[in-house]
Parts: C-alpha cells; structure tokens; sequence
C-alpha cells in the first residue's frame, strides 16, 4: 500500500478543528517522520517538526512527559565537562526523616524533637500550627528547621551545606532551588536586634559556620512584623586579606549591596530562587568574576569582581545558613531565635562548570519564548550532552500536565539559545 492511502485509510481526531474541518489538520507519523495532513483541502504533505525538537512518539508531537526523557538537537551546545548535576535534591523519598546524603550536612540535629532540620513529609503541620505545602506536586516532601533557641544573638544556624572542591579559577556555579518562611516568624530578636533572614551563603574552610563569606538575606523588618520587602547581600569576610568581595565591586556598587531591593515576601509562599557566579580571585570587570540573583524576570544582585579569595579549591554552598567552599541554604546563625522562626526548602539544584567557561552549562523549562521573559524557570538533569544535541530527563516542577512550555539552552560561554525547537506541551 502506498503511503498516501495508508494516510488516507487512517482513522484519526482532529484537535482544534470546527466542525466542518475546515483549517483542520493533525501530525501523523511514520518513524522519525510526521507528516501533516491539511483536512480541508483533502491533501497531505511531508511537514518536519521544528528544527531542534526529536520526536517522542509515533505522531512526532513535541510532548514532554514528567520523568521520561526527551532530547533535543541543534548547534551550539557546546561542552559539558560532567554531563550530571553536581548535586539534585528534589525529595524523591516519601515521608519525614534525615536529609538525603547528598548533602555533607544538616544543622541543627540535636534540637528538641520536632525542631531539627530534616526532610518532612508532606502535609506536616509544624509547632506553629502551620503547613507550608510544597513548591510543586512532584516533590515528596520538603526540608525543613527552626531557630528553636530563644534570645540572644548567636546559636545555631538552620541549613543544609554542600562542600565542594573547584577544579581552578575562574568556574562558574549555579544553583537553583524553593524557598519560604513560616509566617509566624517573630522578629526584634537579640540585643541589638539583628533579624536579617539568609537564604544564600557561600564560603570558605566549610562547615557550619566559614570563616569568610558571602551571603544573600532579606532584611529586618522590624519587631512585630514580618512584612519583608527589602533584600541584600553583604560578606562576613570583610575582615580577611583580601577580603572575599570588592567594595566597590566592578560595578560601582559598594556596602552592603543591593540594599533594600524590592522583592516578594517570602513568608506568603513558596519562592524560587536562582544563585549565579563566576568563582574568581581576580579583581575587576577583566578577571570575570561574577554574583547573579533571580526570581523569575526579577533579577536582585547584579554583583562585579572578585568573589573567591582562598588558595583552597575547596568549596561550600550553603541553603539558609553557614556551611569548606559551600553552598548553604537557608537560614543561618540564629540572631532570629524563637521557636516559631521555622524555614522551609525543597527542589534543589546545584552544579559547577568547567574551568574558564562563563557559566554552567544548563536546560531549562519556561513559561516564555525567551530565557529572561519566564517567570517560571525548572532546571532539567541532562543525561547526554554535545554540541549538537541533549537529552535530558523531564522534570515538570511547577508546570502541570497540559502546560506550553519552551526549551531553553545555555552554554558555557553564557549564550543562551531560546526556545529551542519551538514551543512543547507537558503531557503527563
């Protein structure tokens, strides 16, 4: 049989089409070619995806399924030095219970029971009588601690920390992730009061508390308030030689950066947070040491200069707090003692770039055809990746079954490629 009436033999739905099929028309399929047949003219032709975009199915259709991979192909990729994220954590084990293992560590854990920071399962109404939720319906459960402490102005910090090692300078770094506070956060805690709320920290000889650092914070609002509108980043290593950051940076920002920059108030709902640098121990716009904050098209910090000033390749991140060099989220030393100061995260995504690249190589998932328009941004974990194709493994996050969503891509020189392929649909 030929092609033409195998097409025409076909029993198919039209989707979109009035009811006289005028206009209408439906992608068919066969192999890795789909073709289109034009309804209202009785014709079929040979119509190719968009260039970039591989088929998924026996219709060709550009379909994204949660969980499932999908690649997709074009030019300019570039290279990525390990194909894998450094580090995921998108709480993929049910239930409450420690922090997953790929974090070096956790504080607090010997606060009384019920205030440790650990991975809680969803639907947890915590001391304050609160539920936070979760940031998507594809995480099974969210991280969690409290400042329990009560008065003063030190103790210990609530966050999880990842140390690292960086393979030379510059490397990029990027990270990814959900945050929010409770919103019975009580605030004018310490003498004096000292209530900004960390949710960034890098820093140096890790631990729970490095010796020098930089980190991103909302600002105090005031007592009897958690009304926070303003955010910062400033460095706790302003006192070593050189000190980690440039005051002024390249920039000409000086201080305490980006002061009292408006943002949304973490305490009503989940945010998401996206940390871009380049780790450098080089001064100025030349050396291209860089710190980048987003939230959606909002972007926070637009920092210039040195930011690495160890001759340790190792490295922390931290999420909330004070993790040798780390990445630490969320809240750190607990200036904002008080048992209702509880912290949540989920949905986490760090990785580092190869050495003298401008940025991590990424795939990301958006509301809109360009990288800088979306105000949803979900980060994809490749599997494969050349210059001319990658796949990745879908990660729908925010995006619900039925959702349009673009295919963005970055290299390691910082160019991002839009759209690629065209628009994509979350199918399941």
């Amino acid at each position: 049989m030929r092609r033409r009436d195998l097409l025409a033999a076909l029993p198919f739905v039209l989707a979109g089409c009035d009811d006289d099929m005028a206009g209408g028309r439906i992608n068919v399929g066969f192999g890795a070619k789909p073709y289109r047949l034009l309804a209202s003219a009785g014709k079929y032709q040979h119509m190719p995806l968009p260039v970039g975009l591989t088929p998924t199915g026996v219709f060709g259709s550009n379909n994204l399924t949660h969980g499932q991979p999908f690649t997709i192909t074009g030019s300019g990729f570039g290279t990525k030095a390990t194909v894998t994220p450094l580090m995921v954590d998108r709480q993929q084990t049910a239930g409450s219970g420690a922090v997953s293992s790929v974090w070096s560590g956790a504080t607090p854990t010997a606060a009384p029971a019920g205030y440790n920071t650990q991975q809680w399962a969803l639907g947890t109404v915590f001391p304050t009588g609160f539920n936070p939720g979760a940031p998507n319906t594809h995480v099974k459960g969210i991280i969690g601690g409290s400042h329990y402490e009560t008065g003063g102005s030190s103790g210990q910090a609530v966050s999880t920390w990842l140390n690292y090692t960086i393979p030379g300078w510059p490397v990029p770094t990027l990270c990814a992730y959900r945050w929010r506070g409770d919103p019975n956060w009580v605030y004018g805690q310490g003498v004096p009061a000292d209530d900004n709320t960390k949710c960034y920290v890098f820093g140096l000889n890790w631990g729970e508390f490095p010796q020098a650092n930089y980190y991103l914070a909302y600002g105090d609002p005031g007592p009897g308030s958690n009304s926070i509108t303003s955010f910062q980043m400033t460095s706790d290593g302003a006192a070593t030689s050189p000190a980690i950051l440039q005051n002024p940076d390249a920039n000409g920002n000086s201080g305490i950066y980006f002061k009292d920059v408006s943002t949304p108030n973490p305490y009503n709902g989940w945010l998401p947070w996206e940390v871009m640098s380049v780790l450098t121990n080089q001064t100025g716009l030349a050396g291209g040491g860089y710190i980048k904050a987003f939230m959606g098209t909002n972007q926070f910090v637009n920092y210039a200069g040195s930011t690495d000033t160890s001759s340790n390749l190792a490295s922390g991140m931290a999420i909330n707090g004070y993790p040798n060099r780390t990445f630490e989220i969320p809240s750190p030393y607990a200036r904002s003692q008080n048992p209702n100061n509880w912290v949540y995260w989920a949905d986490v995504y760090f990785d580092i770039g190869a050495q003298n690249q401008s940025a991590v190589p990424n795939v990301v998932l958006g509301d809109q055809p360009t990288w800088a328009a979306c105000t949803t941004r979900v980060y994809q974990v490749p599997t494969a990746w050349a210059d001319g194709s990658i796949t990745f493994t879908c990660w729908a996050g925010e995006f619900p079954v039925g959702s349009s969503v673009y295919i963005h891509v970055t290299n390691g020189s910082g160019t991002i490629q839009n759209a690629v392929g065209g628009i994509a649909e979350i199918v399941g």
